[in-house]
């Protein structure tokens, strides 16, 4: 498979986010800026992205389309867009999830409290409106 990185249309991160009921309302062409997906056959089957938030970033909708999955896509997503961040002068990444907390720990993510999130991560869409309270609130230093 090729795993060259691309940078998804709104149109096709909308689709695989929702084919896995993964948020997709605050979706825009200038969130997209830091989200890189891949390509099979012509069709975007991962992606990934990051809010950057001064110094910190959020790590949001990592999927990958369910013909797809157990192949290591999400690892080389996730990978990728760790050294992104770095590049970027980013030192911390948050993350929310419902239910991929015990993936996202195999890749040094930790549980956090909700009240020790930064205010800039609390005040983003994906925090404040579209992931439930319930969502799980994980933390990496880079």
């Amino acid at each position: 498979m090729n795993r060259e990185f691309v940078s998804p249309t709104l149109s096709e991160a909308s689709k695989l986010l929702g084919c896995s009921h993964l948020p997709t309302d605050d979706l825009s062409e200038i969130l997209l800026k830091h989200f890189i997906g891949v390509h099979q056959s012509g069709q975007l089957v991962a992606l990934g992205g990051l809010e950057v938030l001064n110094g910190a970033g959020l790590l949001r909708s990592v999927a990958v389309h369910p013909d797809f999955r157990r192949s290591g896509l999400a690892t080389v997503i996730v990978r990728e867009l760790e050294s992104r961040a770095l590049s970027l002068g980013l030192d911390v990444l948050y993350l929310l999830t419902t239910d991929a907390a015990t993936y996202f720990e195999k890749h040094n993510f930790a549980i956090v409290d909700r009240s020790s999130v930064p205010d800039t991560v609390k005040k983003t869409a994906q925090f404040s409106e579209l992931c439930p309270d319930s969502a799980t609130v994980m933390i990496k230093h880079l």
